[in-house]
Parts: structure tokens; C-alpha cells; sequence
């Protein structure tokens, strides 16, 4: 079999230095990334016997000795390139689309990844069959997320997740592949929830600033732990610290991408921390006015993809020249704008919501060429999204005691069949022991919980010396025994229409 080094390339990522051969099998000439340490020693050299080189055992020596010897002879001839093992940005190149000189080196299993971004149809016919779906406000979010990514790093934005649920067959899952289709094949790109954290984390970090699309969430069963885990994993942007075998570290790998999930139903619930609801764009809806489109957006997005992404990245750096500053200032603008208009939101999300506005803006002027109501559709999905009240944990699990204890008010009298405390004066005053057992139970921490209700005022605190208690002593039945009280606020009733 014919082999030759081909080139040698030399990481961004990490300066190891890695070698590419060209050998002939089956008529045709073919290409292979190695470790330099892989050709150079008889033992495992015959790795490449998998690749399809006719390399044994019994010749390993020598051709070891024949490709050491056509290193030294063409040492100045050999070309050197760089190669990356994430795709996004590396200064003023973007991969895909705008990588320049540099060469993408993966593992074989990541080479569907790499092969998934390639174009298929036109650019005009993608245009033409996605434009008219963006007259719906939830697909026309989707889809500007999805070219908002590579803006992450621009804007140095921290990593957040746009989450569309809603009934089944209401095209979700269209949307999504829709908004993968701005890159590369979605039906390759897209993952789902059933994943490993480790599996998804690597994923996240070899697409780095593009967008990472995670299909129904509800195979991942009722593992709420795992989903708040794995949203607190990605929004972090770095992998976890690892040991190699060799000793040391393994090299980490980092991202800031937008992840895009879809589910029948919302990730949070009412016991997750704040930081998931901060990190999250929870949209209920449907992206689709009806059935028919979202199964014209399936065969269109097998059709016709990967043209528009990297005509955005074009323009994007057309832009960054002529005017470098003109993304944070008009982020700024837009932030300022819309924090004006809803000064009950969190500032995550009005600053997440912010970015997607931006990016369909761009989008709006350089690729669909319509002048676009991007701040009308930033306007809407802020106005779905939970507010500071909503997402607040602590105000959840007040209020859910608040429910608890007016269901439960029997087991405060005397008849009752399990005593939890008693009732003075329309006050609540709570054995600790059942306030730490239906808090627990109900997934809340109880530490935490208690903690935040005394310093809001939700329940009575005391002090002792300069130290702050979160329970009272009362005298209850003759005895002296701690309580936690609760203050709870009047409702207002709803006026009838």
C-alpha cells in the first residue's frame, strides 16, 4: 500500500503536534489524522491496520524506519497547519464556514459531527421555505436563537437554554430542526435527553459557540435531579476536571453556546433553584399554526440546510470591521430598552431575550430583507417568561406552605390525628420537625428555605445576643416549645370579569 505524510499539524487547543498520511486502498488516495507517537514506534503503528493501511506486525519495523526516514528527508518541504478540536470561533476565523487555513482534528467518533455540517439545496430555497414560518412568534425566537450563538463570546454572554414545551404534535421538535438546519443536516446534529451528563458535556464543548439542540425532554423520565444538574453543567461553560491516565489533568474543554431544548413539559417545577430558572427560557406554545406546517418544515430541513449560518458569520465580520463595537453597544441599547418596559423580569432573561433580539435583527436585514419586528417578538416572549416573584424559590415554597398548612389546618386542633402545632389569632405556629419534612419531601431545602423566609419577613425570627433564630418559643399544653411561625400575607381576591 503507498503511504506518505502528507502535512503536519500542530494544535491551537493544546501545541501537541500530530501528522497526516495520505495511503492508497481501494483506488483511491485517502486521509488520516495521527499521533505522531502512533507512526514512530512498531507496536503501535499497527493501529493504522483499522484505517485499512496493510501494516503487520511483521513489517511494523519497517515501516516505521521508511516513514522516520521520509520525515527527516522532507522535513522542509512537509507543510505545517493548525487544527482545532472545537468548532466556532478562533479569532477571525469561524468553523464552519470561515475556518481559513485551519484543519479540524476530531476522534472517529466525533466525525459525524464534522461530516453533519455540510450544505445540501440552495440558499435561496432555504430562504424562501423558512420565511414564511417566522409569522409565528415562537418559531421566528427558535430560529434567530439559533444564529445568536456565535454571538455569545462577541458579547461575552454567559450560556443559556431556550426551552419550548407544549403538547405533543404541535412542532417542537420541527422548530428545532429548523433552527439546526442554519448550519449543517439536523436530523445528524440534533442529541436528546437520552444522554449521559459526560456525553452531553463533550458534545457542548466540541460545538463550542453553535448552537447544541436537545430533543425531548421527556425521555429523561421523571429524573428532575439530572435535568437542574445538567442545565446548571452546560450553563457553566466549562467541562468538569478530570484526571488522565498518564497522570495530570485531561485538557479541559469550554463553550458559549445557546442550548436549545424542546419537551411536553417545562424543566423547572416549583421546588427548582433560582439559578435553573435564571439560566432557562421556558416558551409554552406551539411553533406552528398547525400540524401541516411543522411537517412541510421536516421535509424541507432534509432537504435544504447548512447555507445560511456561515453567510451570517460573512456579514457578521463585514460588520465587526467597519464598526467593532457596534454589537455590545446595540446589546446595551436593547437591554436598557426592554428593562424599562418590564422592570419585573429577571435581568438574565431580559439580557438573554436581549441577544436573540440582536441576532433577528441581523438576520432580518441580511438574510430575510424585511425590516422585521424584532423588538415586538422580544416583547412577547419576555412577557410569557416568569418574573422575579415567579422564579424566586423562596417565594414558591412560601407560598406552597401557605397552601399546605390551610389544607392541613385540621391537624392543628385538638381533634386532630397527628398534632403539627397550633392556631392563634389566625397565626400558624409549626413544629419545626413537620416544616423540615413536608419541605424536604417536596424537594425544597429546608436550611436554605428557613433562612431565606426569616430574612424576607415570611416567618418570625428572634435573636439571641447578636445571633438571629429562625424559630420562637411558645407555650403550648402548659409546656415551653419551639415553633416556627408564619406570616402570611392577605391575598387579594380576583375581580370577577
Amino acid at each position: 500500500t503507498p503511504i506518505i505524510l502528507s502535512r503536519r499539524l500542530k494544535s491551537l487547543d493544546t501545541g501537541e503536534e500530530k501528522m497526516e498520511i495520505a495511503f492508497m486502498r481501494d483506488g483511491e488516495w485517502q486521509t488520516a489524522i495521527v499521533q505522531r507517537s502512533t507512526i514512530f514506534q512498531s507496536r503501535t503503528i499497527t493501529q493504522l491496520a483499522d484505517l485499512g493501511v496493510t501494516v503487520t506486525s511483521e513489517n511494523a519495523k519497517l515501516l516505521v524506519r521508511f516513514l522516520g526516514a521520509l520525515e527527516a528527508e522532507n522535513i522542509d518541504v512537509l507543510d505545517l497547519a493548525k487544527c482545532v478540536s472545537q468548532l466556532g470561533w478562533y479569532g477571525k476565523h469561524f468553523l464552519p464556514g470561515m475556518e481559513g487555513d485551519l484543519v479540524i482534528d476530531v476522534d472517529a467518533t466525533s466525525r459525524k459531527w464534522i461530516d453533519a455540517y455540510h450544505t445540501s439545496g440552495t440558499y435561496e430555497d432555504w430562504i424562501n421555505n423558512i420565511a414564511p414560518f417566522r409569522q409565528n412568534i415562537i418559531f421566528r425566537f427558535i430560529l434567530a436563537s439559533a444564529f445568536a450563538a456565535p454571538l455569545l463570546k462577541l458579547l461575552n454572554h454567559r450560556v443559556f437554554i431556550v426551552h419550548n414545551w407544549g403538547d405533543s404534535r404541535s412542532g417542537k421538535t420541527a422548530a428545532l430542526k429548523a433552527a439546526l438546519s442554519v448550519w449543517g443536516e439536523p436530523e445528524e446534529l440534533m442529541a436528546n435527553f437520552n444522554a449521559t451528563r459526560v456525553g452531553l458535556e463533550r458534545l457542548a464543548g466540541f460545538f463550542n459557540d453553535l448552537p447544541l439542540g436537545i430533543d425531548e425532554k421527556q425521555v429523561a423520565g421523571t429524573r428532575q435531579e439530572f435535568i437542574e444538574s445538567l442545565i446548571y453543567m452546560l450553563s457553566i461553560g466549562t467541562s468538569k476536571v478530570r484526571g488522565a491516565k498518564s497522570g495530570g489533568l485531561q485538557a479541559s474543554k469550554s463553550w458559549r453556546c445557546i442550548v436549545l431544548t424542546t419537551g411536553e413539559e417545562p424543566l423547572t417545577t416549583e421546588s427548582s433553584q433560582t439559578g435553573v430558572y435564571t439560566r432557562t427560557l421556558e416558551i409554552y406554545g406551539a411553533p406552528f399554526d398547525d400540524e401541516l406546517e411543522a411537517r412541510k418544515v421536516h421535509d424541507i430541513t432534509a432537504e435544504i440546510y447548512g447555507h445560511a449560518g456561515p453567510r451570517f458569520i460573512k456579514k457578521l465580520l463585514d460588520l465587526l470591521r467597519e464598526t467593532p463595537n457596534y454589537l455590545k453597544e446595540e446589546h446595551a441599547r436593547l437591554v436598557e430598552q426592554l428593562t424599562q418596559q418590564f422592570q419585573h423580569k429577571l435581568g438574565s432573561h431580559i439580557s438573554s431575550v436581549a441577544v436573540v433580539v440582536l441576532a433577528d435583527k441581523l438576520i432580518s436585514n441580511w438574510i430575510f430583507n424585511d425590516d422585521g419586528q424584532s423588538l415586538e417578538m422580544g416583547q412577547y416572549i419576555l412577557s410569557v417568561l416568569d418574573d422575579e416573584k415567579e422564579a424566586d424559590t423562596t417565594e414558591q415554597a412560601y407560598n406552597f406552605m401557605r397552601e399546605w398548612l390551610i389544607a392541613n389546618s385540621a391537624q392543628f386542633t385538638d381533634t386532630a390525628r397527628e398534632r403539627y402545632g397550633f392556631i392563634e389569632n389566625g397565626e400558624y405556629y409549626v413544629f419545626p420537625y413537620i416544616v423540615k419534612k413536608v419541605l424536604t419531601e417536596n424537594n425544597f431545602s429546608y436550611r436554605k428555605t428557613i433562612k431565606a423566609m426569616g430574612d424576607k419577613g415570611m416567618i418570625e425570627v428572634t435573636y439571641e445576643g447578636t445571633k438571629k433564630l429562625y424559630q420562637l418559643v411558645k407555650k403550648f399544653e402548659g409546656k415551653a416549645v419551639r415553633v416556627i411561625k408564619f406570616n402570611f400575607d392577605d391575598l387579594e381576591e380576583t375581580p370577577p370579569f
